[in-house]
């Protein structure tokens, strides 16, 4: 074992950024797991359907937000970390600067206009105090999805893996303490506080990985970077565009027909099983990008299949299995939220299916990107 985590082959990269990213998050994951069931037999069906509706408007507007920046510090810190710092450097800082300003600005332009999006999107005037609180989550999430990506350009995994244990840990007692406390806004605002935490750990383990790189995060020089902006960053927000503001567009439309939160919190808990599902299989495919990335110009095209062909029979043996035990209990899962969920079995069969479905060439999506072909 210690042989085949101090080789330099892809394979053992791959190995070893994925068994660090799976020591955190399958901890991270049980105790999220965990401590949703319990908040949402305290909210209930239609509050947690409320939850989930003012999440999926906050994701939708965290793609303008995060303007497919995360991906381009993971694809540029691999590629450039170790054959040109300085301009690895340079990229870094260039997104950061355009993160806090694009952040900043969906985030005010949502706080203003919240009213109009919970009266006439959302059909929840009531939820305006909720929706604001959530909205500060759009910023935050835009600089931790930033300082993710350049933490696996770095293949710092060891790091996000106790981030994401942390995560889990705070997640538990936090999130359980301010449903009981405060209802549906003690919901928002534990995420929110678990975020900034967050964002404070990621920050400390960056500058860490920019020192033992001798790379610095600097504007100056940056402005002949600027065509990454438009020819990878832009392509990967349009390609975003397609998924979660289209969701959201369904989500607006369920929400809005009677009894509608209900069947959002039951597509809520059906949701919340297709992140469990996909976490291993996002975690190869989050190893994968600044791996084929970093080779991109020096490995051989045999290399590169190895990789691929490696991620894609993992991602495969770990959601089809499980994905087959999660449709066979899926009643007995439901029950476990309440008697008001113990319906919503075939949901939850509905969207493990088209997670098995979505699984398969999902290994595509690094390599186009690792390429720049966006």
């Amino acid at each position: 074992m210690d042989d085949l985590f101090s080789a330099k082959s892809v394979e053992a990269r791959f190995v070893r950024g994925a068994f660090w990213s799976v020591v955190g998050t399958i901890i991270s994951q049980t105790l999220r797991m965990v401590s949703t069931i319990v908040a949402v037999r305290l909210l209930g069906r239609f509050q947690y359907g409320q939850l989930g509706m003012i999440y999926s408007t906050v994701e939708a507007l965290g793609i303008f937000a995060g303007i497919g920046l995360g991906l381009t510090a993971i694809k540029h810190v691999a590629e450039l970390r170790t054959t040109d710092p300085s301009r690895a450097g340079r990229i870094l800082g260039l997104s950061f600067f355009v993160a806090i300003g694009s952040g900043t600005l969906v985030t005010f332009l949502a706080f203003v206009s919240a009213p109009m999006i919970v009266s006439r999107f959302l059909n929840a005037p009531d939820l305006l105090v909720e929706f604001r609180l959530a909205c500060f989550l759009l910023f935050l999430n835009t600089i931790l999805g930033l300082q993710g990506g350049a933490l696996s350009g770095f293949e710092a995994f060891k790091v996000l893996s106790r981030v994401n244990l942390i995560r889990g840990l705070l997640n538990f007692p936090i999130l359980i303490f301010c449903v009981w406390r405060f209802g549906l806004l003690g919901a928002i605002l534990a995420e929110t506080v678990i975020c900034i935490v967050c964002l404070g750990l990621n920050h400390v383990a960056l500058m860490r990985e920019c020192a033992k790189a001798n790379l610095v995060m600097s504007l100056r020089g940056c402005s002949s970077d600027f065509p990454i902006l438009w020819t990878f960053a832009l392509p990967a927000l349009l390609n975003a565009v397609l998924v979660a503001p289209v969701i959201w567009l369904c989500n607006t439309i369920l929400v809005n027909q009677p009894g509608g939160y209900g069947e959002m919190g039951l597509l809520g808990v059906g949701h919340q099983w297709r992140t469990f599902l996909m976490f291993l299989p996002s975690i190869f495919l989050h190893v994968t990008l600044p791996i084929l990335s970093s080779t991109s110009r020096s490995s051989t095209r045999e290399d590169h299949d190895r990789i691929l062909l490696l991620t894609q029979s993992l991602s495969m043996s770990a959601v089809i299995p499980a994905g087959v035990l999660l449709m066979f209990g899926a009643g007995l899962l439901m029950k476990l939220y309440g008697e008001a969920f113990a319906a919503g079995d075939i949901v939850l069969i509905g969207i493990v299916a088209t997670v098995m479905i979505q699984s398969i060439g999902a290994v595509g999506g690094p390599l186009i990107q690792s390429q720049g072909k966006m």
